[in-house]
């Protein structure tokens, strides 16, 4: 007898050899997310091990399961054959085909058979050693060799002898670097503990990712109740071989809940908690095993990832979740009609269709938007959107406000003081179906600590030009925002490498004339030392008015229009329109210096068109690329024909086109507040800031987006060489193929930051005055 079942046993490893060679030389299966998974189970010691066993079975779809191993523990020293397993297969093979009708990706039976396999038939490390491989160890040696990049979740529901094993084998057969690299694939869940074998592991093994999971009490529906009796046990061939509770319900589920792949957690990270539960990052000296195993000290120290203080509650917390889950696969195993039983949503979060843990990056006071728009349920059923913050596993302990938590799409204010720490925000979506069903995703939101510094002396400097169609002060006959702008620019001119304030045309009278900056610049010339003390990167007033050109308007011979689409371009750029502006531009573009030059156009972009054109006609084609190579283009709103001109003939120039987005300035702060913080009791810079523009009273520097979104990648927020990344001047969409970026989301990207840059305008409004 003990010959056939010793032939029987290698017949089935030798089957799965082939099996894993197979699969290993299966490309696609690489790139698979789904996770790795073998269980070693003492089948007959409790009848828990044959619950979780149907609870495995019936969510196989969702793993890529290569190995049931039959084993040893302290409550079940001896194994001798896989007959209880095999009736648990057995069963499955019965249900597949009504399985296969509700999810795709369910393993065959007799892949599941040529799976199932002893090990260790004796108990603990007195059964592992020279000549104590079984079929259980070899297995997990052949599925950690696989050339496959995912580690191998070894779920261990009895005693970890067939781990210990395995890695006893390695060593003794292999090199040190070859034992690193099967180490580093390595994963163990080990239930409570069930021999000395854990402890040998963590002991001599330290690099082993090894989990003893003691809260797995407490977290199960009530034992032998109706949930089990009427949602599980009446079900089919499956539910006739999950048993009655003896003990506790199913305490080993934890070590497969923990992997299971519905967008909560990444297994890795031990910290995040899922379903399976939750543990510190700091690994335990001392947890002990169960109390039949007594001699674990004699390999003290050994650490462990061990429980958080949460315990089971770290996984109670989500059984509405994994009750339903099971239920409705347990109806799947009995309905052979898709449409008769329920299916899980899909949750998508800011367009990302996977379940990955998502990770975004914001500053101390921001918001940051979530959006689940396109999550959706294969049954048709409604949607259910709950958004939350989970405290435990966030390094930021302080309350985090989530408007629109109930919505699809939701907003997440970062603490002003959270500078430095982690947020963890959850999408529980489940649908309106029967039993209802849960779909997960996590977005860790990583703040970014303060700037070591508040002066501009660390940053790398940006060549920035500034293009305004200037009024004069008081305003007549334009709008006031571009002295608004203007004040808030030369308050933070110590930034920037100012290589031009060029007056422009624009708006209503289409004049330019540069005598209005130059008035502005007297103004700072009164407040610039004062600056100078905070930091001495601030410009000198001549040293801006050395660089102040003036452009060509309706009052240097050329008739210009207001607005796009009223003129032909060739009516205010060609030969002979040169000006003071354009041939300024063309100069510092053609310095010896890498760096590229931010223009801000505030009003019409003439003047660097006008300077585009002349470098398109006077020099060569491959020139001429370098030179727009260098350019960076901010527009704000369509103020005249040469704004279609850039955007239609250089797709290969980098434009931002603000026709809406720098809206979001409007109103960042009232008449009141720009009174009290900047005009009133700042000095004489300050003092001309107009305390109301054409869209109405208080802060609406429509034109200083154009700067902000350069203030904000200072500061770490944003590259401003991709505009599609949130800043303090708004977030953009590419346009095709093109460099050119267009409105996005809307001015709530621009809105979103006030707090953070009107805070920092008021202090340097403080500057201004004498220390």
């Amino acid at each position: 007898m003990a010959t056939n079942v010793h032939q029987e046993l290698g017949l089935r490893l030798l089957l799965l050899l082939l099996v894993i060679t197979a699969l290993g030389n299966d490309g696609p299966l690489v790139a698979n997310d789904k996770p790795r998974i073998i269980t070693t189970t003492d089948l007959g010691a409790d009848p828990d091990d044959e619950q979780s066993m149907v609870r495995l079975l019936v969510s196989a779809n969702e793993f890529d399961i290569e190995g049931l191993i039959v084993s040893t523990g302290c409550w079940k020293k001896s194994q001798s054959d896989t007959k209880m397993l095999d009736k648990l297969v057995d069963a499955y093979g019965k249900c597949f085909n009504n399985l296969s009708v509700h999810a795709k990706g369910f393993p065959s039976v007799d892949h599941l058979r040529s799976i199932s396999v002893m090990g260790q038939r004796g108990y603990g490390m007195s059964d592992v050693g020279d000549g104590k491989d079984s079929p259980g160890s070899d297995l997990i040696i052949a599925s950690v060799d696989k050339d496959d990049p995912r580690p191998v979740w070894v779920g261990a529901w009895g005693g970890a002898n067939n781990v210990a094993q395995a890695i006893w084998k390695v060593r003794a057969t292999r090199s040190k670097e070859e034992l690193s690299r099967f180490l580093s694939k390595l994963r163990v869940f080990d239930i409570l503990g069930q021999d000395d074998a854990g402890a040998w592991i963590a002991r001599n093994f330290p690099e082993v990712l090894y989990i003893r999971a003691t809260g797995v009490y407490g977290w199960q529906p009530p034992k032998n109740g109706d949930y089990q009796r009427d949602d599980i046990q009446s079900h089919g061939p499956l539910g006739a071989v999950y048993p009655d509770t003896k003990w506790a319900t199913e305490g080993d589920t934890p070590a497969l809940l923990h992997v299971y792949p519905n967008g909560l957690n990444d297994p890795d990270q031990v910290d995040q908690g899922g379903w399976g539960g939750r543990f510190d990052l700091t690994k335990k000296p001392r947890i002990r095993s169960m109390k039949p195993v007594t001699n674990e000290g004699q390999f003290d120290p050994y650490l462990m990832f061990g429980n958080s203080a949460d315990g089971a509650k770290a996984i109670k917390r989500w059984s509405t979740g994994y009750d339903n889950d099971f239920a409705a696969r347990m109806d799947w195993s009995i309905t052979s009609k898709y449409e008769d039983a329920n299916h899980h949503p899909v949750a998508v979060v800011n367009g990302d269709t996977s379940r990955r843990i998502l990770q975004v990056t914001a500053a101390p006071g921001s918001t940051v938007d979530l959006n689940a728009v396109g999550s959706s349920d294969p049954d048709k059923d409604p949607l259910t959107f709950a958004w939350s913050f989970y405290k435990e596993p966030s390094s930021c302990k302080e309350a985090v406000e989530i408007e629109d938590a109930s919505a699809a799409s939701s907003k997440v204010t970062v603490p002003e003081n959270a500078a430095g720490k982690s947020i963890h925000i959850v999408l529980e979506l489940h649908d309106g179906g029967e039993p209802s069903l849960y779909a997960y995703r996590r977005v860790i939101i990583n703040v970014q600590s303060e700037p070591k510094r508040q002066t501009a002396s660390s940053f790398k400097r940006l060549r920035v030009i500034v293009s305004s169609d200037f009024p004069p002060f008081p305003v007549t006959n334009s709008d006031p925002d571009d002295v608004q702008s203007m004040v808030r620019f030369l308050l933070h001119s110590n930034e920037f490498d100012v290589e031009g304030l060029v007056a422009s045309a624009g708006t209503f009278g289409m004049v330019a004339e540069k005598k209005n900056i130059l008035a502005v610049l007297d103004e700072y010339d009164k407040v610039d030392e004062n600056l100078r003390e905070h930091d001495p990167k601030y410009p000198t007033a001549d040293a801006l008015r050395a660089v102040t050109y003036e452009g060509k308007g309706n009052n240097n011979g050329i008739k210009i229009q207001w607005g796009c689409g009223k003129q032909p371009v060739t009516d205010i750029i060609g030969k002979g329109k040169d000006s003071e502006a354009s041939n300024a531009i063309i100069v510092a573009v053609d310095k010896p210096d890498p760096r590229p030059v931010y223009i801000g156009v505030w009003g019409g972009p003439r003047e660097i068109a006008q300077a585009i054109w002349n470098v398109k006609n006077t020099r060569s084609e491959e020139e001429t690329k370098a030179f727009i190579g260098k350019l960076r283009i901010f527009l704000i709103a369509c103020q005249d024909a040469s704004h279609e001109w850039l955007m239609e003939e250089f797709p290969d120039l980098h434009i931002i086109e603000s026709k809406k987005t720098y809206q979001g300035m409007f109103k960042a702060g009232s008449q009141q507040w720009a009174e009290e913080n900047i005009i009133n009791g700042h000095g004489p810079l300050c003092a001309i800031y107009p305390p109301k523009a054409i869209a109405g009273p208080g802060v609406i520097e429509g034109d200083s987006p154009a700067f902000l979104y350069l203030l904000s990648g200072n500061r770490g927020i944003n590259d401003p060489e991709d505009p599609t990344q949130p800043s303090w001047g708004g977030q953009y969409v590419r346009k095709g193929s093109t460099r050119h970026f267009i409105d996005g989301p809307g001015g709530s990207t621009i809105s979103k930051w006030k707090e953070q840059f009107q805070r920092e305008f008021a202090k340097r409004a403080d500057w201004c005055l004498a220390q």
